[in-house]
Formats: structure tokens, C-alpha cells, sequence
């Protein structure tokens, strides 16, 4: 009798074990289409049941932002306006908090505490040339494993207390910096000139990055940058401002030898040196849509595996120019920046100057980032542009600048 029981009692101990493990790997909660644009994931979401709204999920940002207009539409209730420095030296945003707000992505719902109501279609407007209705940070990234597959354009929510993993891509342990709003990074190598090399904490913002990666000031650029070498100045706005104008950040894109995280490696990264932002840099978009990304905060890791894209060499700018489009018209393209030296200068286009057609086809037809990625080829261009009041055509001829 007692032998019967003993028998009964381990049987049923593997089958319960043999349930768990099978309810462990069945983590996923919700599967979604995930839109890019500059490689940034984007996904359709209701808010209070209203929608569908694009938000962006941003690694980058410490908490849920949706914008002020879309807040004021829904009638969602916000406590007084206040105002701080926005994410970029310098600048400021004026911003209330929700107490709660619903939102859900297809049948999963997410009941979103503490959100930031701030100008965010704006200024995603002119640095993505699309609206955006807001940001999806730090808190949802710790409610969900998230995964984005760049290859099928997907986003996974996995629940993160039964997510296992048992792949073979490359698992590279999370650092959350604490004094930095508890943002992820991830320890880089980079190797510059002479074969030196440079050991540091890099952010991982899955809402930026899209050209490269930028190194703040932490690292000294003298280490790793040959003197002798290309470089681009740039100017970029990130983070949140009342006047997208005032987000301009300066410092010079070039080229290093070797960038390297966990077991991948990366040949000729374009990094640019920011001269105004913290001393953390960031990578993002263009080294992420690379992989099919797991976010699992809960163990602190983010799991890599390659897809098709991964050897893929860093395109460079080949224009010498960076565009915006308008916070009134998506639309409307203009000059931001013009490089000195470079295709753009040397056609004699200038900053201000309204772009409307290239090789005769209408830049509403093309799109801001079509545009952009027109001139990351080498070739010549019909440009017709207006500068106050006159219209004027231009022949650009691009090559690489890198």
C-alpha cells in the first residue's frame, strides 16, 4: 500500500513538473504588426478604446508620454501643468500627468499609471515625417518581455514570470543606470585608430539610434577618432521640447574600425561625437533592426539573434544635408543643416531652402525618409527648391562622404 502511494505521489509530482515547464514556454500574450520608420518600431494602439493611435516603443524613455492633443480629445483627466528641462541640454517641456490611462494593443490591456502628457506629435513629426501620439517607455518594457522581430515585422508581448529562453543568440546582460531615469545599457568595445580601444556603458534606445551610434562625453574622442579622418558635422533633435527648434544638438559623424557587444561584431560603425548631450551615448535602430530583439527586463538581459541584415554595411548620408519636415505640414521638407564641403553645399542649397521635387517626382509623393534614403546612394539629383519666394532648380551630384 504505502509502495502504491509513493508510486501515485511521484507520478503525480512529474506530471504537475511536466505542466509547469509546458506553461512556461507558453508565455505569449499578444502578437501585433510592428510599422519602422527610420527602423524605430511603432505599433497601433487604443487608448480609453479609442483608436487606432501609433505609439513608439522607446527603451530610451523612463516613462508612458502620449500627446497633449490626443489627451485633450479622449477628455482624459491630467493634474496641474509643470514645467523642467526636456531630454536635450538646454531645453524645456511643459507636461502634466494622468493618473491612469487604458490602453490596450489588440486584446491585451495595459492599464498605464502615471503618464506624461506632452508635445510629442511635433517634434516626431519633423524628425520622422510622420504624427505619433506617443511613447512607450521603461514601464511597459518592465510589465512585458517585449520582442521585435525585424525580420517578420512583429512585436511579441510575452508575460515576463513564464518567459524562458532556449535559442542560441546571444544573451548580453542589462545595466540600469540610476542616474540616468533607469535606462538600460549594455557594455560596447570600440576600436579606433592604431588599434586602440575604448570599453563603455552604451544606452539601448530602440527610439533613436537610426543612423548609428552616438558616444557622449564620457568617452574621449582623441582615443579612438584618427585626426586625419572624415568627419560630418550634425546637428539632431531628440527628446521632448516645446520648440523642436531648440533640440539641436551639435558634434560630427565619422567612421570607426570595429564596434563590438557581446559575441557580434560590427566593421566600420558610423559614430557620431555629441559635444552637448550626457555623458552616456546610445545605440539603437540602425544596430537593433539587425536582430530579432528580446527586452526581458525582469532577468535583466536582452537576447540578440542575427537576421539577414546583420552584415550589413553602415550606410552613410551621401547629401551632406539633413531634412525636417514642418510641425504644420508633413509635407512640407526643408533644410535643417548643410554641411560644409559636402553634395549639398557644393549644389548650393541652403538651409532654410524648401524641397519640392526630386528628379521630378513630388516630395509629398516620396516622403521625408524616402528622400533620405534616395540620397544614401551615390548619383545626380534634379531638385527643385524654393527659397522665399523663388523657385529655383539645383543638380546635385552625391558621393560618399565617409
Amino acid at each position: 500500500m504505502h509502495k502504491r502511494l509513493f508510486t501515485f505521489c511521484i507520478f503525480l509530482s512529474l506530471l504537475l513538473t511536466a505542466c509547469a515547464e509546458e506553461n512556461a514556454g507558453n508565455s505569449e500574450l499578444e502578437r501585433l504588426p510592428m510599422q519602422r520608420i527610420l527602423n524605430i518600431p511603432i505599433i497601433e494602439a487604443k487608448i480609453e478604446n479609442k483608436g487606432p493611435y501609433l505609439l513608439l516603443l522607446d527603451t530610451g524613455a523612463s516613462g508612458l508620454v502620449l500627446d497633449q492633443d490626443v489627451v485633450r480629445e479622449l477628455n482624459i483627466q491630467t493634474g496641474a501643468p509643470r514645467s523642467g528641462s526636456g531630454a536635450v541640454q538646454g531645453s524645456v517641456v511643459t507636461y502634466a500627468y494622468a493618473p491612469e490611462v487604458n490602453i490596450s494593443f489588440g486584446n491585451l490591456e495595459y492599464p498605464a499609471k502615471s503618464v506624461m502628457v506632452a508635445a510629442v506629435s511635433a517634434s516626431a513629426q519633423m524628425m520622422m515625417g510622420k504624427r505619433v501620439h506617443g511613447i512607450l517607455g521603461t514601464p511597459l518594457f518592465k510589465r512585458f518581455t517585449v520582442e521585435l522581430d525585424h525580420t517578420r515585422n512583429e512585436v511579441v508581448f510575452h508575460d515576463p514570470d513564464r518567459f524562458r529562453y532556449d535559442g542560441s543568440g546571444g544573451i548580453l546582460p542589462l545595466t540600469f543606470q540610476r542616474d540616468f531615469g533607469n535606462l538600460p545599457s549594455v557594455s560596447i568595445t570600440f576600436e579606433g585608430y592604431e588599434g586602440k580601444k575604448v570599453e563603455t556603458d552604451l544606452l539601448v534606445d530602440s527610439g533613436g539610434g537610426a543612423y548609428g551610434v552616438s558616444i557622449g562625453k564620457k568617452v574621449n574622442k582623441n582615443m579612438l577618432v584618427n585626426p586625419a579622418a572624415k568627419r560630418v558635422p550634425v546637428m539632431g533633435a531628440t527628446g521632448l521640447s516645446d520648440d523642436p527648434e531648440s533640440t539641436k544638438t551639435r558634434g560630427f559623424v565619422t567612421r570607426l574600425e570595429k564596434m563590438s557587444m557581446g559575441p557580434f561584431e560590427f566593421s566600420e560603425p558610423l559614430v557620431s561625437f555629441s559635444l552637448s548631450v550626457s555623458k552616456y551615448g546610445a545605440f539603437g535602430a540602425e544596430i537593433l533592426r539587425r536582430f530579432r530583439v528580446i527586452f526581458d527586463y525582469k532577468a535583466a538581459r536582452m537576447i540578440l539573434e542575427p537576421n539577414v541584415d546583420y552584415a550589413n554595411a553602415f550606410q552613410d548620408d551621401k547629401s551632406g544635408m539633413f531634412l525636417t519636415a514642418t510641425v504644420d505640414d508633413i509635407g512640407v521638407i526643408r533644410v535643417a543643416q548643410v554641411a560644409p564641403g559636402f553634395a549639398a553645399d557644393k549644389a548650393g542649397i541652403q538651409v532654410k531652402d524648401q524641397i519640392l521635387t526630386v528628379d521630378g517626382k513630388d516630395v509629398a509623393e516620396l516622403t521625408l525618409n524616402g528622400i533620405r534614403e534616395l540620397f544614401m546612394q551615390a548619383a545626380t539629383y534634379d531638385l527643385t527648391i524654393m527659397r522665399g519666394t523663388e523657385k529655383i532648380a539645383i543638380t546635385m551630384k552625391t558621393k560618399p562622404t565617409l
